[in-house]
Protein backbone atom coordinates (compact mmCIF):
# COMPACT_ATOMS: atom_id res chain seq x y z
CA UNK A 1 0.00 0.00 0.00
CA UNK A 2 2.81 2.38 -0.28
CA UNK A 3 2.62 3.30 -3.58
CA UNK A 4 -0.75 4.43 -3.22
CA UNK A 5 0.39 6.90 -0.17
CA UNK A 6 2.93 7.84 -1.83
CA UNK A 7 0.72 8.51 -5.09
CA UNK A 8 -1.80 10.51 -3.04
CA UNK A 9 1.14 12.20 -1.06
CA UNK A 10 2.12 13.27 -4.68
CA UNK A 11 -1.39 14.47 -5.57
CA UNK A 12 -1.51 16.76 -2.17
CA UNK A 13 1.67 18.53 -2.58
CA UNK A 14 0.76 19.33 -6.23
CA UNK A 15 -2.76 20.59 -4.84
CA UNK A 16 -0.78 22.80 -2.40
CA UNK A 17 1.90 24.03 -4.66
CA UNK A 18 -0.87 24.62 -7.12
CA UNK A 19 -3.21 26.72 -4.40
CA UNK A 20 -0.02 28.16 -3.32
CA UNK A 21 0.90 29.98 -6.83
CA UNK A 22 -2.77 30.67 -7.14
CA UNK A 23 -2.73 32.65 -3.96
CA UNK A 24 0.59 34.75 -5.14
CA UNK A 25 -0.78 35.19 -8.35
CA UNK A 26 -3.99 36.43 -6.85
CA UNK A 27 -1.93 39.02 -4.83
CA UNK A 28 -0.02 40.14 -7.56
CA UNK A 29 -2.41 40.90 -9.68
CA UNK A 30 -4.08 42.95 -6.98
CA UNK A 31 -1.23 45.11 -6.62
CA UNK A 32 -1.17 45.72 -10.19
CA UNK A 33 -4.32 46.51 -10.02
CA UNK A 34 -4.07 48.59 -6.90
CA UNK A 35 -1.08 50.87 -8.52
CA UNK A 36 -3.39 51.32 -11.63
CA UNK A 37 -6.12 52.54 -9.62
CA UNK A 38 -3.88 54.46 -7.55
CA UNK A 39 -2.76 56.44 -10.66
CA UNK A 40 -6.03 56.98 -11.48
CA UNK A 41 -7.32 58.89 -8.49
CA UNK A 42 -4.23 60.70 -8.20
CA UNK A 43 -2.77 59.01 -5.59
CA UNK A 44 0.90 59.59 -4.80
CA UNK A 45 3.90 58.46 -2.37
CA UNK A 46 2.73 56.48 0.80
CA UNK A 47 -1.34 57.10 -0.02
CA UNK A 48 -0.60 55.10 -3.09
CA UNK A 49 1.24 52.43 -1.32
CA UNK A 50 -0.65 52.04 1.83
CA UNK A 51 -3.93 52.04 -1.21
CA UNK A 52 -1.91 49.13 -3.10
CA UNK A 53 -1.50 47.42 0.33
CA UNK A 54 -5.17 47.59 1.43
CA UNK A 55 -6.14 45.61 -1.47
CA UNK A 56 -3.04 42.86 -0.93
CA UNK A 57 -3.18 42.26 2.85
CA UNK A 58 -7.01 43.60 3.24
CA UNK A 59 -9.53 40.96 3.37
CA UNK A 60 -8.36 37.79 2.27
CA UNK A 61 -11.79 36.79 0.44
CA UNK A 62 -11.55 39.09 -2.15
CA UNK A 63 -7.74 38.33 -2.96
CA UNK A 64 -9.38 35.48 -5.46
CA UNK A 65 -12.68 36.79 -6.32
CA UNK A 66 -14.27 39.62 -8.22
CA UNK A 67 -14.53 41.70 -4.70
CA UNK A 68 -11.97 43.73 -5.76
CA UNK A 69 -13.17 44.81 -9.14
CA UNK A 70 -15.99 46.32 -6.95
CA UNK A 71 -14.18 47.79 -4.13
CA UNK A 72 -12.12 49.73 -6.73
CA UNK A 73 -15.07 51.01 -8.19
CA UNK A 74 -16.35 52.13 -5.11
CA UNK A 75 -13.07 53.96 -4.21
CA UNK A 76 -12.34 55.23 -8.06
CA UNK A 77 -16.13 56.53 -7.45
CA UNK A 78 -15.63 58.13 -3.96
CA UNK A 79 -12.09 59.39 -5.44
CA UNK A 80 -14.18 61.35 -8.55
CA UNK A 81 -11.95 59.69 -10.82
CA UNK A 82 -13.00 59.31 -14.35
CA UNK A 83 -13.18 55.66 -15.59
CA UNK A 84 -15.15 53.27 -16.85
CA UNK A 85 -16.59 49.39 -14.89
CA UNK A 86 -15.40 48.13 -18.39
CA UNK A 87 -12.34 49.61 -18.23
CA UNK A 88 -11.69 48.18 -14.18
CA UNK A 89 -12.65 45.09 -15.37
CA UNK A 90 -10.49 44.69 -18.34
CA UNK A 91 -7.47 46.33 -16.61
CA UNK A 92 -8.68 43.56 -13.72
CA UNK A 93 -8.73 40.92 -16.39
CA UNK A 94 -5.35 41.88 -17.86
CA UNK A 95 -3.49 41.74 -15.15
CA UNK A 96 -4.85 38.66 -13.89
CA UNK A 97 -3.26 37.46 -17.06
CA UNK A 98 -0.14 38.94 -16.58
CA UNK A 99 0.16 38.09 -12.94
CA UNK A 100 -0.51 34.48 -13.49
CA UNK A 101 2.22 34.41 -16.32
CA UNK A 102 4.86 36.36 -14.34
CA UNK A 103 4.36 33.54 -11.19
CA UNK A 104 4.15 30.59 -13.66
CA UNK A 105 7.58 31.83 -15.14
CA UNK A 106 9.29 32.01 -11.42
Amino acid sequence: MTWQRDRDLGFEEQFAHREEQEFKAAAHRNRLLGRWAAQKMGLEGGAAESYVASLVTGDVAHLRGHGVIDKVIQDLKAAGATFTEVEVRGAFERFDRDAAHEVKQG
